[in-house]
């Protein structure tokens, strides 16, 4: 597991809950489903199957890293 936490830019780490929000949303509708986590839900879990492949993987990230472009 691994994880990627969002702040709000030009701030001391406040975190961006809406923009976590808007991330999974997306990822959601291209079919990558990921859990929030954190205090204020401002941070997004990345848990891979243990039988996942490797085309699934970069399959996933693509959708996330295109999720994140979005932003």
């Amino acid at each position: 597991m691994t994880a990627v936490e969002f702040i709000k830019p030009g701030t001391k780490k406040e975190p961006n809950t809406e923009a976590a929000g808007r991330i999974l949303r997306r990822s959601l509708e291209a079919g990558l489903l990921m859990y929030p986590c954190g205090h204020w839900s401002q941070t997004i879990r990345l848990i891979p199957a243990l039988t996942v492949t490797r085309q699934q993987l970069d399959n996933g990230l693509e959708i996330f890293r295109q999720a994140i472009l979005a932003e």
